[in-house]
């Protein structure tokens, strides 16, 4: 650790280099606790994890007389969020889907992920997509999260993947989608709330810090 480390109350506490996102390091901070980095960005766990707060609380409210039996998170990156959802619903089946297993197996090192008791599958989003529309199941709640490093990859900003993650929604599903919003990726997000506008019937934006999370769903 460096003597700038050391000042801010910063400490590393370990790094290992990934297939999908490059280094990958766990920081602890005095200001915001364990996170996982990648690309520059906070993955999972401190302000990461406050950046969820928000929206979540906002579908707590959409849906308290209908609360989410099952949810889904595409991105599950190291498991940061699957507490705040096991907060919020007590009984629901969480889901959480991932493509890299170091960032996984970080977040049950230094997050605890598995205390929420989600279930984790080392997996494509758009082949597990595939695989849950072929079996008919339908998710209540479902978590788009999908960064690779500090950006998302392509695949994800299309309609077809839009039409996707509707497709294995329950009929009074939410979906809810993150963006960075910061000056560089305002135009992307932005272009990105057309596409879902088009799929959804109610298009929601709340903004925690420098991102936009869109609330999605059918029900007017």
């Amino acid at each position: 650790m460096s003597a700038i480390d050391y000042l801010a109350g910063r400490k590393i506490l370990e790094k290992e280099n990934s297939k999908v996102n490059g280094e990958i390091t766990v920081v602890k901070e005095l200001l915001w606790g364990v996170s996982i980095f990648a690309g520059g960005l906070p993955q999972s766990g401190g302000l990461a994890k406050k950046i969820w707060m928000k929206p979540l609380v906002e579908v707590k409210k959409i849906t308290k007389s209908n609360p989410p039996k099952n949810v889904l998170i595409l991105g599950f990156a190291g498991g940061g969020m699957s507490h705040m959802v096991r907060k919020h619903w007590p009984k629901a089946e969480i889901i959480g889907i991932d493509i890299d297993p170091i960032m996984v197996k970080f977040g049950k090192k230094y997050l605890n992920w598995e205390e929420s008791g989600a279930k984790v599958r080392i997996k494509d989003a758009i082949s597990f997509i595939e695989e849950t529309k072929k079996n008919g199941n339908k998710y209540d709640l479902i978590c788009v999260d999908m960064y690779v490093g500090a950006s998302v990859p392509e695949q994800f900003n299309t309609l077809k993947f839009v039409k996707s993650v509707k497709a294995i929604m329950s009929n009074e599903g939410i979906s809810v989608f993150n963006r960075l919003y910061g000056k560089n990726n305002r135009e992307i997000a932005d272009k990105f709330k057309k596409i879902l506008q088009n799929v959804f019937s109610k298009v929601r934006a709340v903004r925690p810090e420098a991102n936009i999370m869109f609330i999605c769903s059918n029900i007017v």
